[in-house]
């Protein structure tokens, strides 16, 4: 995994290709113009994270070292 896991464009964060200052300003500008856009995704955002815990990575973990042992 990795930001892509986390990190959906326009649902639970704005995300800009590398080295692209136009479009980080441009993502930076919808979330500063458009307060309900801001706060959805705020909340999209900490929704997602709060499923991210140390029981759901020991299970995955646990899933792949059980299937790489059989």
């Amino acid at each position: 995994g990795g930001s892509e896991d986390y990190a959906r464009s326009g649902l639970t964060a704005e995300v800009s290709p590398p080295r692209d200052p136009v479009a980080l300003a441009a993502a930076v500008e919808r979330l500063l113009d458009d307060d309900s856009h801001r706060l959805q995704v705020a909340h999209a955002g900490a929704d997602l994270a709060s499923t991210f815990t140390w029981d759901r990575a020991a299970q995955q973990t646990w899933q792949v070292l059980s299937t790489a042992a059989n």
